[in-house]
């Protein structure tokens, strides 16, 4: 074993050239895992974490979510990671399949050849690995910058940066590992008679027939199950399963997709439009490789967008319909929004603020509103489930929580380490604010809380007219916003959908480089098999310029075929989640559409630059071995 490992170890420096765009790849995953995972590491730690105004255990309460979205994120990183370095290493196993080739026939055997790949893919892993890793937990910072400049956190958010050694060692161990993995399990029979026999067998009718059978059980599945039942995890089982119904039928349409662009380009160049179409045909599986990492990409990107465009169109719907107010105030802080509760009583008794922080209890974290509880209650047109509303007052609340039963406790505590014993004395319906209600005087006894303007305050009013409060809004502070009920469940709705985008948008921009990678290494690993089609299209008689075209067509072909079947399974996916909200499919296909098209333009422009480069890198080879 050890002279398998000193072998390995020579052969990796003998074949540096080889490795070097297989270690930009492990260098570059490595770096933005171990950035995702120092963010992470530095947000679980509330010592680390600081916001003006906010106390420790509130910015905790507030960073659960956040550290949920960065910890799917991590996941889908270790998940493409883990695919782009076994394409890097696979790329480099093809471009040594002489040398493989005389290592069988000098006695090697199978499991000799695996455990050499995988010394060396270990001993890139680690030499690459380890400063990738350390220059990536500093990258953290950055991240933390350009996520608070998007909006993903809010611009008083400071967080300490903390080396942690323990967080290196495990991206570098998790690099090596995959390296390692990959190494031993790539592909080491390459070229041979039956590998490509296999690459221009014509997909059979038996393939057809199971691969759309299973796409159809996944959308059956998927329209008849009731998703709720799954509770959070619908909402990765939805994304994951769409996507692999889509890669089932990809390689289906592949060659109806090249035979319209093959007839289209047929009527100026008609040699180079049939050969479009005969060759999609012939190598299904090879093109639908190029297929696959842009229909993951807009496939998860599209599916997250569209199960939550029905969740913002519900709160607004819900809002309008059920809120008594006539107009809503918007202030930050306490201070303005008592002003101007003042000034609005003296008008109107049907007035009330209401202020929200999280708090944790025994089954988890949630908002406890403060307001003026029965003008609230009233104004919202909230319903009573069971209790008395006189009952609620001091530290007897109410709650609007699925599952909560009167005598319910919970324990808060203030700026001070003061603690405050809640008691749930009554239960409300109320489909817009979920959680726990709390008379308004007790924000007296949380000072920082009450004067904190990270934290927007409510006024609802009912019984002024629009100028009356324009004037009020006036005479308190110029910034204070004054909307309409109609004006304010819009802008329910639209802060849905920025919190929405700006929850997603680190994930959408690292899924988007992750498949810009993937598609790379792909049109490097092609190289074999495109420099032998340059030479065999060349002794044909076909120009540079027909090879160049025909490259692009089928790439341009691959990308269509991707973008067509994602709109189709978000078409899908829109009307699944809008029949089940009772919301427009129309709006909520049209809603996910801009950022699909961005992401897919993005793609196909960058496939066609590196393979016009990668298909003139091959003619040259083929030109120069005439």
């Amino acid at each position: 074993m050890l002279e398998l490992a000193k072998l390995a170890t020579r052969l990796l420096k003998g074949h540096k050239s080889l490795y070097l765009s297989c270690a930009v790849t492990i260098s570059i995953v490595t770096i933005l895992s171990s950035a995702q995972v120092a963010l992470g590491m530095n947000l679980s730690n509330p010592a680390l974490v600081h916001v003006d105004g906010v106390s420790s255990e509130e910015v905790s309460l507030e960073l659960i979510p956040l550290r949920g979205v960065l910890f799917f994120l991590g996941i889908i990183l270790l998940v493409l990671s883990s695919f782009l370095i076994f394409s890097a290493i696979v790329q480099v196993v093809q471009l040594r399949s002489e040398e493989i080739q005389l290592l069988k026939l000098s006695g090697a055997s199978k499991t000799q050849l695996n455990s050499l790949i995988a010394f060396e893919a270990f001993a890139l892993g680690l030499f690459v690995g380890i400063p990738s890793a350390v220059i990536g937990s500093f990258f953290s910072i950055p991240q933390l910058h350009f996520l608070s400049a998007i909006g993903f956190f809010g611009k008083s958010l400071h967080v300490t940066y903390e080396f942690n050694f323990m967080q290196v060692l495990f991206v570098v161990g998790l690099v090596i590992f995959e390296c390692a993995v990959a190494g031993y399990f790539a592909t080491i029979k390459v070229g041979s008679e039956k590998e490509t026999k296999s690459a221009i067998k014509r997909i059979s009718p038996v393939t057809v027939v199971w691969r759309v059978l299973l796409a159809l059980a996944i959308g059956i599945f998927l329209f008849a199950v009731n998703l709720d039942a799954f509770g959070g995890l619908y909402i990765l089982l939805v994304p994951l399963m769409i996507v692999i119904a889509i890669l089932l039928v990809a390689p289906l349409f592949i060659p109806i997709v090249s035979k319209l662009i093959g007839n289209a380009i047929g009527l100026l160049r008609p040699g180079i439009g049939l050969l479009v179409s005969q060759v999609s045909q012939k190598n299904v599986f090879r093109f639908s490789h190029y297929a696959a990492p842009p229909i993951i990409c807009l496939g998860i990107v599209g599916t997250f967008m569209a199960l939550d465009f029905p969740t913002s169109e519900m709160l607004y719907q819900d809002f309008y319909n059920s809120s008594k107010a006539s107009s809503v105030f918007i202030t930050e802080g306490s201070a303005d929004a008592n002003k101007i509760y003042d000034l609005v009583s003296a008008k109107s008794a049907d007035v009330s603020r209401i202020r929200e922080r999280l708090i944790t209890d025994k089954r988890g974290y949630y908002s406890l509103y403060y307001v003026d509880f029965k003008e609230n209650f009233n104004l919202l047109n909230q319903k009573l489930i069971q209790g008395q509303l006189d009952n609620v007052g001091n530290t007897n609340v109410a709650s609007s929580i699925s599952g909560s039963v009167i005598g319910d406790k919970v324990t808060i505590y203030n700026e001070n380490g003061e603690s405050f014993e809640l008691t749930v004395t009554a239960l409300l319906h109320d489909s817009v604010h979920e959680g726990y209600f709390i008379d308004w005087p007790m924000l007296s006894h949380f000072p920082k809380f009450a004067k904190s303007k990270n934290t927007e305050t409510m006024v609802f009013a009912r019984g002024i007219t629009p100028q009356m409060s324009q004037d009020i809004a006036k005479s308190v502070n110029s910034e204070v916003k004054v909307l309409t009920r109609y004006g304010y469940a819009k802008y329910l709705q639209n802060m849905r959908h920025v919190l929405a985008f700006r929850g997603n948008v680190g994930m959408f921009g690292v899924i988007l480089i992750m498949t810009l990678i993937a598609l790379l290494q792909l049109t490097i690993s092609e190289e074999i098999a495109r420099r032998k089609q340059c030479q065999q299209l060349h002794a044909l008689g076909v120009d540079n310029k027909d090879i160049l075209s025909f490259g692009l067509a089928t790439v341009l072909s691959t990308q269509l075929v991707s973008l067509l079947l994602t709109l189709i399974s978000l078409l899908f996916t829109a009307y699944r989640c809008s029949s089940a909200a009772q919301t427009s499919t129309i709006a909520d296909f049209m809603y996910v559409m801009p950022l699909i098209l961005i992401c897919w333009v993005s793609i196909l422009l960058f496939t066609l630059v590196i393979q016009t480069l990668a298909t003139h890198h091959s003619l040259r080879a083929v030109l120069k071995n005439v």
